[in-house]
């Protein structure tokens, strides 16, 4: 299952075959698209002011083996934020820089 949304990189949300890949810390295995743990409850979530799509037609649809587009009455925002620092609790934490944002960043805060 995939999720489409308007966006200039071509990035989207999309199910995985990998479940055991959400066990591990280091996340960068999809070349820029998103996997979603749990793609069900987006689709449920997306779909709730669409009383047709009800849990049983979303699970039916999903494992029929067949594509299906389905656009939604309301388009949901999405904001995507990349973060490589944050505050948790007051302490600080750093994660890696997999796409290498921050060398660009730092170029040109310091140069």
């Amino acid at each position: 299952m995939k999720f489409l949304f308007p966006n200039s990189y071509n990035i989207y949300f999309h199910d995985t075959p990998e479940k055991s890949l959400f066990d591990r810390d280091n996340r960068a295995y999809s070349h820029g698209c998103i996997r979603l743990k749990d793609p069900v409850k987006m689709a449920q979530f997306v779909l709730e002011d669409s009383p047709q799509w009800t849990n049983e037609k979303i699970d039916s649809a999903m494992n029929s083996g067949k594509e299906k587009f389905v656009a939604v009455k309301d388009p949901v925002p999405v904001i995507i934020t990349y973060f490589t620092a944050w505050t948790e609790g007051g302490k600080l934490y750093f994660a890696s820089d997999v796409y290498g944002h921050d060398a660009v960043f730092k170029e040109k805060l310091f140069k």
